[in-house]
């Protein structure tokens, strides 16, 4: 799981928004605190969007999002949650 993340960032010199919404959404809190946060390599591209649970469960539920909820998020219409 380490490597993977490493050799994104080393690929693209620093996380994306979906990168990092994609990572707390596949990740438990534990394996962010234990695993990301705890490597020296990791821990900077990541700890200021994934320190605090209130950071990562928005990560979260962008990340569970698909493209057409993402634009709509962004859109001036928002996102619609009644359907």
């Amino acid at each position: 799981m380490i490597a993977q993340y490493k050799a994104l960032l080393e690929k693209n010199g620093a996380f994306t928004l979906d990168d990092l919404a994609g990572l707390c959404a596949s990740l438990t809190d534990d394996q962010l605190e234990g695993g990301l946060m705890a490597d020296p390599d990791l821990s900077p591209a990541v700890i200021t969007a994934t320190n605090n649970v209130n950071g990562r469960n928005l990560l979260r539920a962008y990340g569970t999002m698909d493209t057409i909820q993402r634009k709509s998020l962004v859109s001036e219409g928002g996102l619609s949650f009644g359907h």
